[in-house]
């Protein structure tokens, strides 16, 4: 109906982006090398909240448009980044599992926007699987022939699984903070670093910790030759010129701090 929260969603203009670095280990400081661009809804609604946003649009099954709107969005922020080297964009598996058009889509954007494919990063939300079997594996094929890479989200939460793995065969694996919150006083989640760290090596793709939110975290997860982070520890979301500013810089991680979970949990994107 005239008005209803998807219609706001997906006005032109709706959906903005921020942007959180992923940084990689030089000897005592971190480079960022990733930027990955995270969707909010309009400011005005319930949707400005990332939970609320992305768990409308599941119930609303609305995954494929609202991927349209917020990979048309962070495109054209990426764009304006002079400075910007390889980015990450979320997407549904669901997405990627019902519409067969999304990846040249995409691609034409892309293009339009004289952006690189090979910078680009597919980072697979994992949630259900209300989707076609081969249009999933078909648009994966598309990715990689468009040059981009695939990182698998939210590894050891809900849905995320080998089957996943097995399919995408990712260049990267983003551990969740449900495995990294803590696991410098856990050994049940050191014991998982380690594993995941083998099943990592064996099939070729890298981890990257996520939720990273101390010193004794990055400790640990160092100690597993992790050697991706992102997280509070380094930097929260940003503006796309507070990214750029990032980008040029070396980051020395700041003192310990812990998060609140909620706070954590309203500003993180799924």
């Amino acid at each position: 109906m005239p008005g209803a929260l998807i219609d706001k969603i997906l006005a032109p203009g709706a959906v903005s982006t921020v942007f959180q670095p992923i940084y990689e280990v030089n000897t005592a400081d971190l480079n960022p090398v990733i930027i990955e661009c995270l969707s909010r809804g309009p400011a005005s609604t319930n949707a400005a909240h990332p939970g609320v946003f992305f768990e409308y649009a599941q119930l609303k099954g609305a995954e494929p448009l609202v991927d349209r709107a917020c990979i048309l969005a962070a495109l054209h922020a990426v764009a304006r980044i002079a400075n910007c080297r390889r980015f990450s964009i979320n997407v549904f598996a669901a997405t990627l599992g019902q519409d067969a058009g999304f990846v040249p889509w995409v691609a034409q954007q892309l293009e339009r926007l004289h952006l690189n494919p090979s910078n680009l990063i597919f980072e697979l939300v994992e949630h259900g699987e209300a989707w076609d079997a081969q249009i999933l594996l078909s648009s994966l094929r598309d990715i990689r022939a468009l040059g981009s890479q695939i990182a698998l989200d939210d590894v050891g939460l809900a849905n995320s699984n080998f089957q996943r793995i097995l399919d995408c065969k990712p260049e990267f694996l983003k551990l969740d903070q449900c495995i990294v919150r803590d696991c410098d006083r856990d050994s049940r989640r050191q014991a998982l670093l380690k594993s995941l760290g083998i099943i990592a090596k064996d099939l070729g793709s890298t981890l990257i910790a996520e939720g990273v939110e101390t010193h004794e975290e990055m400790t640990v997860l160092r100690r597993h030759d992790i050697q991706l982070f992102q997280g509070f520890l380094f930097s929260r979301p940003v503006s796309a010129a507070e990214v750029s500013a990032l980008l040029d810089a070396t980051v020395v991680p700041k003192p310990p701090q812990r998060v609140p979970q909620l706070e954590y949990k309203r500003l993180r994107a799924i």
